[in-house]
């Protein structure tokens, strides 16, 4: 079947008598279908390590050469988006993108569909709050948190600085102590939240 395309071919056929003292050779036509190649695909993509504001370069290869698209899984095109080859996303979470190959006067059709796991973005705290000194006794919540600015590289992220927990002063001597911060971002569908100490 060397060199023929996918499709239904007629083959002489010779059956060869043991006897040939006896018997002669006899022919019949055989019909034999050749079937489309299968293909697989393979990612080049890396999808390590991906957040909300990254965007990732779709690189699937068919190993039939065919032409590969690009598209969301079904029921998630919310999540993310697809302009060309590029891969962009809306919110953190899983998202499925299917890489489907043409098929061809050769090769079948394929898919492959590849998990894609995006995180919130990791703001850190550049500048740390700072809070007066408190009276013996007073509860942390009652001390108010001043300034502090959090940033995602260059951007810096508006939100609020508040206690991470309710602990109070009640019992601790007169003394410098440390206690921890945790920063919310008003932003919660693209960044995390950030914890410091004061």
């Amino acid at each position: 079947t060397d060199g023929l395309t996918p499709n239904t071919y007629s083959f002489n056929v010779r059956f060869t008598p043991a006897k040939a003292t006896h018997y002669s050779t006899a022919d019949c036509a055989v019909g034999v279908t050749v079937n489309k190649a299968k293909q697989t695909i393979s990612w080049q993509s890396s999808f390590e390590s991906l957040n909300v504001f990254s965007t990732v370069s779709l690189d699937a290869r068919a190993s039939g050469a065919t032409d590969v698209v690009y598209s969301i899984a079904e029921g998630e095109q919310g999540k993310a988006s697809i302009e060309g080859n590029m891969l962009s996303f809306n919110e953190a979470g899983v998202v499925h993108v299917v890489a489907t190959a043409a098929q061809s006067d050769i090769y079948e059709s394929v898919s492959d569909t590849v998990s894609v796991v995006v995180s919130l973005a990791q703001p850190v705290v550049s500048v740390f709050p700072t809070v007066e000194a408190v009276t013996y006794g007073t509860a942390l919540t009652n001390a108010m948190l001043q300034g502090g600015v959090a940033k995602y590289g260059e951007t810096t992220v508006e939100g609020s600085f508040a206690w991470a927990d309710e602990q109070i002063t009640d019992g601790l001597t007169p003394n410098t102590y440390s206690f921890n911060v945790r920063f919310t971002p008003a932003d919660a569908k693209h960044y995390s939240t950030a914890d410091c100490t004061v």
